[in-house]
Parts: structure tokens; C-alpha cells; sequence
């Protein structure tokens, strides 16, 4: 009887087990293992949002030719930023696929096991923000999957010529009016090679830079979040473009992670012997704000057209801890560019020391304090803005409004611009002692001698 109990008792809990296995798998939103369409990303983009609202958030950027919205969304709740995008040209739609599935997975992984291998998830998440635009180029996707049908009867007939006469678009890689997106950027544009010259299904770079509304979304998105890092997913070769005329310590800092990345994903670096052309994301965002930019190259070289579908597991294991380790590089980037490997400055408040979590700081020879702190003892209220990292601070008859990384400011509804803007440390905001004092009247300063800071 006993015996029997206990194969009951197992036969059960296995069941159990694998019913859970089964059933959390079912939950999963984003399914790889299929033609990932512009339709499906939309969806998906939407049960995401609503099944983790806390982690993320979905905008609209721009719209394409043929009016299809350009999503990004956000995973995270830090002040440095990390730019992933996919789907520049039309065939490598996987990029789409490969993008939506760290979406889903780093949530997953951020309210369950918090590790992805080393990477503590969680924290980086709270420590950065990741943000996707799974699909540059909806357009050009739509058409290289699903053909005319997709497309108004107007827009046939030219939309044939510019494929040379032919109905098939397996290997279309440009937008919905023939421009290669990844030749848009004004990078070194007017030296671009092997431009037709007019509108085709790939290497037209337009007659101008961001002649094209998905090229102008992406460069106003860029500057807008201020990336530490950018990496923008291609296909296909196994490789990674690093690259763009850098020099001196730059080139040595991004050469050394660019090593990383090729350690973790096994693909092999490219070295290009002379850079003559540009144009494409990664160049421009290298050129343009001297930090990392890096494209991937995924799956191996199927000919002109997408990837099977075979090829996304193994695409996914080279990959999947691309992010993390970006964001591990948008941290150090970040505290380096705002000087915040600070010293910490102990306070004193009527002749005795008190403890904060974030201490004060000298960064960039300024001295920073920790403002919820300050603003609690000055009987303040506060109110933080998380997606614009902005704060409002009132006291009696004075509002304060600052946002990190931003040295404009408004005091009662005036503009103002302060000589540095505030920063975020560990999840909490700092700003220059001189903030405080001149916008509330009350006296903080700091002792040299003593290196404190007194109030």
C-alpha cells in the first residue's frame, strides 16, 4: 500500500512539474519560431506592456513611408541608457525576432531567477534602461514577407520597377520607396559606394541624409535618450562592426569592448584596413557622439534573402547576453562621463555627522548632495518623474523643477540654467549644493578643510 502511495505521490508531482513547465512556456508572448511580421510585433509589443507595466514602456517614434507606427519600447528604471534596434533593411527580420525575445526574456528573468549566467538582471535593470526599436523599417519587412498584397494598388506598380520588373522581394532590403535605411546617417554619406543612384531593393541611399521619416525617427530618438552604448542588429556573417574612424583612447576603449562582445557572442571582429564611406547607424552614432556602436552581424550567410527559422536558436545562445553586458558598459560609461567615481563627503548637520545612503560627492570638482534627503530636512515635497527623470521640489511658496543630466531648470515657472546639472547615483538624484541654496535661500556649504558639508 505504502509502495503504491509513493508511485502515486511521484507519478504526481511529476505531472505537476511538468504541467508547470508546460503551462508557464504557454505563457510565453513572443513565439520565434515563425515569420515575425509587423502585425505580430504589434500585438505582442501591446501584451508585453500590459503584463509588466512596472518594467516597461511602449512610444510611438515616427511612422514609415506607408504610415506603419515606429515602436520603442523600454526595459528598465535607470538613468544610463542602452539603444538596441533591428530590422534597418527589410530581409534580416530576425533582428525584429531576435530584439522582441530580449524583451520578454530580460522581464522574465527580472521578476523570476534574476540571473542570466553572471549577469544579475534585476540590478542592471534598475541600475540602466534598455531601449529596443525591434522594427526600423516596417515597410521594407512587410514587403519582403507578404509582397504587393501588403501595399496599396497605387504604389504596385513602382514598387515592381524598383524591384527590376520582378513580383518576388524575398531579397528587398530597402524602405517602401527603394532607400537603404542603413545608408541614411550623415556619416561620411556623399563617399558612400556602390549607390545606383536611384531608388532599389538595396544600396540606394537616398538623394539626401534622412531624406527618409524612419531614418529621421532614429536620429531624433537617439539624441532624445543619449545613449551610452548603441548596438544595431544585422544580418548575416557572424561578425561585428565596431569601427568608424576612431582614434587614441576612444578606439582603444571600444576596441576593448568590442573584444568583450566577440568573446561572448563567438563572432569575429572586422577591421577594416581604410574607412572611405559611412552612412550607416552605428557609423554615425560613433562619429557623432565618440561612444561604442556596434552591429552585430547574426546567422550564417543564407544568400540574398532572410535566415530560417532554423537559425534562431543558435543566434539566440550567441547573443543573448549582449544586453546585459551593455548595460554593464553603459554604467561605467556613464559614471566616467559625469565624473561620478566622486569622493564621498561626509555631512554634518548643528555639529554632528548623519548618515545617508548616498553619501555627498565632489564630481567634476563640484560639490553634489543627495537631494530626497535634503529636501526632507528642508520640509520640502517632492515629486519624481520616472520616463523624463525629472523632479519637482516645493517648499512655502517655491518650485523647483530639474531633471538628470539636464542643466535646464525652472524656478516658479522661470527658466533657469544651472552650471551643472544634476546626476543619478545608486537610484538616487545629487545636485550641486549651489542648487539647493539659491533656489530656497538656506545655507549648505562646504568646509575645505575639514572636507565636509555643513547645514
Amino acid at each position: 500500500m505504502k509502495k503504491k502511495l509513493l508511485i502515486s505521490f511521484f507519478s504526481l508531482t511529476l505531472w505537476f512539474l511538468l504541467f508547470n513547465e508546460e503551462d508557464i512556456k504557454a505563457s510565453g508572448i513572443v513565439n520565434p519560431d515563425q515569420m515575425y511580421t509587423y502585425e505580430q510585433m504589434e500585438k505582442d509589443l501591446h501584451k508585453l506592456v500590459e503584463r509588466y507595466p512596472n518594467l516597461m514602456e511602449l512610444h510611438v517614434i515616427g511612422e514609415s513611408v506607408y504610415k506603419r507606427k515606429l515602436y520603442a519600447i523600454s526595459v528598465g528604471k535607470g538613468t544610463p541608457t542602452i539603444f538596441v534596434n533591428g530590422s534597418h533593411h527589410a530581409r534580416e527580420w530576425m533582428t525584429t525576432t531576435l530584439n522582441m525575445y530580449y524583451i520578454e526574456k530580460y522581464a522574465e528573468t527580472y521578476y523570476g531567477k534574476q540571473y542570466l549566467d553572471k549577469y544579475n538582471i534585476r540590478q542592471l535593470l534598475n541600475d540602466t534602461t534598455i531601449w529596443f526599436v525591434p522594427m526600423v523599417n516596417p515597410d521594407g519587412v512587410t514587403l519582403q514577407q507578404k509582397g504587393l498584397s501588403a501595399f496599396p494598388s497605387t504604389s504596385h506598380a513602382s514598387l515592381k520597377q524598383i524591384n527590376n520588373g520582378s513580383t518576388n522581394f524575398t531579397s528587398w532590403k530597402a524602405n517602401g520607396r527603394g532607400v537603404d535605411l542603413n545608408r541614411q546617417y550623415d556619416a561620411l554619406w556623399s563617399a558612400i559606394p556602390a549607390n545606383p543612384g536611384k531608388p532599389s531593393y538595396m544600396n540606394y541611399k537616398g538623394p539626401a541624409p534622412y531624406s527618409e521619416p524612419e531614418a529621421q525617427a532614429i536620429r531624433d530618438f537617439t539624441i532624445k535618450i543619449d545613449p551610452e552604448v548603441a548596438i544595431a542588429y544585422h544580418s548575416s556573417g557572424k561578425i561585428i562592426y565596431w569601427n568608424f574612424l576612431q582614434t587614441g583612447s576612444i578606439y582603444s576603449r571600444d576596441h576593448v569592448y568590442a573584444n568583450q562582445m566577440a568573446s561572448l557572442t563567438g563572432y569575429n571582429l572586422v577591421y577594416p584596413k581604410r574607412i572611405t564611406s559611412g552612412g550607416g547607424y552605428t557609423d554615425w552614432f560613433v562619429s557623432h557622439f565618440k561612444r561604442p556602436g556596434y552591429t552585430p552581424e547574426i546567422g550564417n550567410y543564407p544568400g540574398q534573402r532572410h535566415l530560417p527559422l532554423s537559425e534562431f536558436t543558435t543566434v539566440w545562445k550567441e547573443n543573448r547576453l549582449v544586453p546585459a553586458h551593455a548595460a554593464t558598459m553603459a554604467i561605467d560609461l556613464y559614471k566616467k562621463r559625469f565624473g561620478l567615481l566622486g569622493l564621498p563627503i561626509p555631512l554634518i548637520k548643528d555639529g554632528e555627522p548623519v548618515t545617508t545612503d548616498v553619501p555627498a560627492q565632489i564630481i567634476n570638482g563640484k560639490t553634489f548632495v543627495p537631494l530626497r534627503f535634503f529636501s526632507e530636512q528642508m520640509g520640502a515635497t517632492i515629486k519624481w518623474e520616472q520616463t523624463k527623470k525629472r523632479v519637482t521640489l516645493i517648499r512655502d511658496k517655491t518650485q523647483l523643477i530639474l531633471s538628470v543630466g539636464n542643466k535646464h531648470g525652472a524656478i516658479n515657472g522661470t527658466a533657469k540654467i544651472w552650471g551643472e546639472a544634476p546626476v543619478e547615483v545608486n537610484g538616487r538624484v545629487l545636485v550641486p549644493i549651489r542648487t539647493i541654496s539659491e533656489s530656497f535661500g538656506v545655507t549648505i556649504f562646504w568646509d575645505a578643510k575639514t572636507n565636509t558639508v555643513h547645514f
